[in-house]
């Protein structure tokens, strides 16, 4: 599988945790090239930083284009991480590699990855 995605051994981590936490259980397949469906921005985290959360000073949210339709129907899956793993140490990385967004580009999916 191309793109370093978390993809080993025929088991796809990102497509089974979103199966599950889907309303009916299914996913339509993933897009490997997610820039052409939506946009992944920085999200400043300042102000939510309060003593002991320990947030990076960016977070990342990727929005589908369609999501920005007034009729659309989207969701939004928020994905923490391990402490050591933020965008402190990784950057982008965590972002790109999971899987997340070439899934969340094809089910109308938002993703905040805080």
């Amino acid at each position: 599988m191309s793109g370093g995605l978390h993809y080993n051994c025929g088991f796809n981590v990102a497509r089974n945790m979103l199966t599950h936490f889907s309303k009916d259980g299914k996913l339509n397949e993933w897009d490997l090239n997610p820039q052409k469906k939506g946009n992944l921005y920085a999200i400043p985290q300042d102000k939510w930083n309060t003593k002991g959360a320990k947030l990076d000073k960016n977070g990342y949210m990727y929005v589908p284009h369609v999501c920005g339709k007034k009729q659309a129907k989207c969701t939004v899956h928020f994905h923490f991480h391990g402490c050591g793993s933020g965008a402190g140490i990784f950057n982008d990385v965590l972002v790109r590699k999971t899987g997340l967004i070439e899934f969340a580009a094809t089910n109308n999916m938002v993703v905040v990855f805080p």
